[in-house]
């Protein structure tokens, strides 16, 4: 099986031109524009997997269910507000980070806009590897470092970039329940209170253990 052929989406890499920044802003930009004129059209032609892709600083030609979704989430971990931030910091950061970066925008559209046979179909899958993303982290009985690692492996930006490992997951999660009362109820569906409460107290007892 062929890896992923990686590109490195931070701000300010040698590896990542501002060419290259512009064609992929460019391209999110054309596709909000054809969600926001024919979104059926769109949907007919790409899948949640594929649209993820193409959202995604980093080409993959990687085989396998749902890559799309780590390519998004682990090029979101590398936008610039979350690099070097403190907790404060990265709390009135949140509306910077919810709006500057357009592919979240272009994600969040293309979930809103999924023909009534599909949207539940791909908001499930979205919340769920948002939730499996950060259930690792936050277990208080039964840590298990392998699947951190797991989930490392998958956005391995996350280590490199990130304040704490679930804030890109954490901060796409309040954005998408803002705008989709379907998205909050599959979120309390999948327990994920009782993940931010674990969450919460693994914080206080080890704030910046990123196992």
């Amino acid at each position: 099986m062929a890896k992923p052929t990686e590109r490195i989406p931070k701000a300010g890499s040698s590896q990542y031109s501002l060419r290259e920044e512009a064609l992929s802003e460019s391209l999110v930009q054309i596709l909000l524009a054809l969600l926001q004129k024919d979104s059926i059209m769109l949907h007919e032609t790409f899948n949640l997997d594929t649209f993820t892709r193409l959202l995604s600083d980093r080409i993959s030609v990687q085989t396998g269910p749902h890559i799309g979704l780590a390519l998004f989430f682990n090029s979101f971990a590398s936008v610039q507000p979350f690099l070097g931030s403190t907790l404060p910091d990265i709390l009135q950061k949140i509306p910077e980070i919810l709006t500057s970066y357009p592919s979240v925008d272009a994600l969040i559209q293309y979930l809103l806009t999924c023909p009534p046979e599909q949207d539940k179909a791909d908001m499930q899958l979205v919340v769920d590897h948002i939730v499996t993303s950060v259930k690792p982290f936050a277990s208080l009985v039964d840590l298990r470092p392998e699947r951190t690692k797991m989930v490392y492996r998958m956005h391995p930006n996350l280590k490199a970039s990130t304040f704490h490992p679930t804030w890109p997951f954490l901060c796409f999660a309040i954005l998408l329940t803002w705008r989709s009362p379907a998205a909050t109820h599959m979120f309390i569906c999948s327990d994920i209170i009782k993940v931010l409460e674990d969450l919460s107290h693994r914080y206080r007892e080890k704030p910046m253990c990123l196992i």
